[in-house]
């Protein structure tokens, strides 16, 4: 466990089956990000011999001691990270694609009563939880992991597109059709210098986030936001899924130019509680 300082977040490195032991003293199994083993499915004698293992571990590391009734008594601290993962009142989960690495990124950002905690992979069967002083640090660090940080500046007008028609954008510029998925751009009334500059960011070098929020709400009703933020090298957009409203009868998304104070403004409004 890394210990705190004024600017640094603390950070716990768990293997899987510590987790999974942390996960089972709060009477649940499973928080988002915790894939099938990599050695394969235990059995129950497996299974029990890894929690047993993974106590251990964690006594070695002055994470958890035994009880004057041998119970095994977990660190407050890590005890707290699990337990905002497990049960959190608002997580942003974040699937960012990179054209400099083959698997997506993921990120998982937790928040409940003040504590505000990050879970991330760095391998397979390791988990790094980090636990920030403040939200915005959470949000900020999201930036970085999205390679939003610095989004070069877009100063032209958004507009709706449906569901279908980015889907057919996004296979025209695949298919280095820039012309054609300008047009279609620009038949459903979306502004013609926004349009050349997005299908420009689309049919070149970019990187896509993927960014779900979900929250409890009043009377536990889960309120579910996703976003899509996409920057190239000369313009960067944000897709706002609008569940509300539609064009054509279909759902439709809001894009407009994308700056990191806006992003930060999404996850205020969306994910804060």
């Amino acid at each position: 466990m890394t210990p705190p300082s004024p600017d640094q977040p603390l950070q716990i490195l768990l293997s899987r089956e510590e987790l999974l032991l942390v996960l089972s003293l709060l009477r649940t199994n499973w928080i988002p990000g915790i894939d099938p083993d990599p050695l394969g499915e235990f059995n129950a004698e497996q299974r029990g011999l890894s929690l047993i293992i993974a106590e251990r571990a964690l006594r070695a590391r002055q994470l958890a001691r035994l009880d004057d009734s041998g119970r095994v008594q977990v660190h407050q601290t890590l005890l707290d990270s699990v337990a905002v993962c497990a049960f959190a009142l608002s997580s942003i989960i974040i699937h960012h694609f990179s054209s400099s690495q083959a698997k997506p990124a993921r990120y998982f950002g937790h928040l409940r009563n003040g504590i505000c905690v990050a879970h991330t992979r760095p391998e397979p069967d390791l988990h790094l939880l980090t636990q920030f002083n403040e939200r915005e640090m959470l949000f900020r660090e999201i930036l970085a992991i999205c390679e939003s940080e610095n989004l070069p500046a877009t100063e032209t007008p958004g507009g709706r597109i449906s569901t279908s028609l980015l889907s057919q954008v996004r296979a025209l510029t695949g298919d280095q059709k820039a012309q054609a998925a300008f047009e279609k751009l620009t038949a459903s009334a979306f502004p013609p210098i926004s349009a050349r500059l997005l299908v420009e960011a689309l049919g070149g070098a970019h990187q896509i986030s993927i960014v779900q929020i979900v929250r409890i709400a009043e009377k536990d009703q889960v309120e579910n936001r996703t976003f899509t933020l996409l920057h190239g090298e000369r313009s960067a957009w944000l897709m706002v899924e609008d569940p509300h409203t539609t064009l054509n009868g279909e759902a439709s998304y809001l894009v407009e130019a994308a700056a990191p104070e806006k992003i930060i403004a999404l996850f205020e409004r969306w994910a804060s509680i």
